[in-house]
């Protein structure tokens, strides 16, 4: 809520307004929703907002509107207001020995590059966000094997590395 009692647009940009399109998983949508990429111009008018441009048939309702994010829904001359473009950057990948031992066993036994799958899995940091800075074990099944583990600043350990049992 603004300081006068009335909602507030989150991440609203007073100086160009905002770019939002629909968030609907299926074009194959069963109701009467539409869903568009192509919103030109969203303005605030007190509690209401103005769109114009938009790629639907009159009387169409709009609903739950939701920032644009550009990474995720890939029109690349979008502005995404409010929300950072996120990092890209490679970690480096370390293995324990009792690790290495065990890729090797699974790389000879199955052909499968598993290292290289690790290397460049953890090297874009999985973690959630709201976990990266916390000092903790981390889990991640790549095939069938388990992969046991933790960051250590900018560089990631893996711990330990355990097929795990076929149905």
């Amino acid at each position: 809520m603004a300081t006068n009692g009335s909602p507030t647009l989150v991440g609203w940009s007073e100086a160009g307004g905002s770019l939002c399109q629909s968030q609907s998983p299926s074009a194959k949508f069963s109701g009467p929703v539409g869903g568009s990429s192509s919103w030109d111009k969203c303005r605030k008018k007190g509690l209401f907002l103005e769109i114009s441009e938009l790629d639907l048939l009159d009387q169409t309702p709009v609903f739950d509107i939701k920032p644009y994010i550009p990474y995720s829904d890939a029109v690349c001359e979008a502005k995404a207001g409010c929300i950072p473009t996120p990092q890209s950057v490679q970690r480096e990948v370390l293995f324990a020995e009792a690790a290495t031992a065990s890729c090797m066993l699974y790389e000879q036994q199955t052909g499968r590059q598993l290292k290289l799958l690790i290397e460049e899995t953890l090297g874009q940091d999985p973690r959630p966000a709201s976990q990266r800075q916390q000092s903790r074990e981390y889990g991640i099944l790549l095939w069938n094997v388990n992969v046991r583990w933790q960051a250590h600043g900018e560089r990631f350990l893996v711990l330990s590395i355990t097929e795990m049992p076929k149905d």
